[in-house]
């Protein structure tokens, strides 16, 4: 245990990598890549995690399951400051490479789901001025357990995915 932090046995963190959180809890044998970024206030993932190279979290809360993995150059991305910015991965969730995941809002990825490469998740919704009248949406995103999310999909806010779902791209 180092200032607080608890560490597993076996962790591999790859050159150029940082983490920097006020609470950090890595499972054994998890591993991180090649100038993998890693900045939030809760950090807690269990056994076997991977985190590929090149990847970027940077939100309030991020906690993921056993043998849970995050693949190269993805990006989940959140506000800091903001408690409901949050990120939730079940065992065995899977995040292909190139994706990027807006965590205004918070974001449950269910067990044994996989998101394909490519693709995008957004909490938040707005483009035009909302002081002009034109909408703007905050919200959480769900993916329910066993479900699969094809590559180059775009969920947005609010979405629901239930148990044993395949989106078709």
């Amino acid at each position: 245990i180092i200032f607080g932090a608890r560490i597993g046995k076996g962790v591999k963190l790859r050159f150029g990598s940082f983490i920097c959180a006020d609470s950090i809890e890595i499972g054994d044998r998890s591993q991180f890549g090649f100038f993998s970024q890693v900045r939030v206030k809760h950090f807690q993932v269990l056994n076997d995690f991977k985190l590929g190279h090149f990847s970027k979290l940077l939100l309030r809360r991020f906690v993921a399951g056993p043998r849970a993995t995050v693949a190269y150059r993805t990006e989940i991305v959140g506000k800091p400051g903001k408690k409901e910015s949050a990120y939730y991965m079940g065992m065995w969730a899977w995040v292909f490479q190139h994706c990027y995941i807006d965590v205004t809002r918070s974001v449950w990825i269910g067990r044994n789901t996989g998101i394909g490469g490519r693709s995008m998740l957004f909490t938040h919704g707005m483009w035009l001025s909302a002081l002009k009248g034109f909408p703007v949406a905050y919200s959480r995103v769900r993916l329910d357990a066993d479900v699969w999310i094809p590559w180059a999909c775009f969920i947005l806010p609010g979405a629901t995915v239930g148990a044993e779902v395949v989106v078709g791209a």
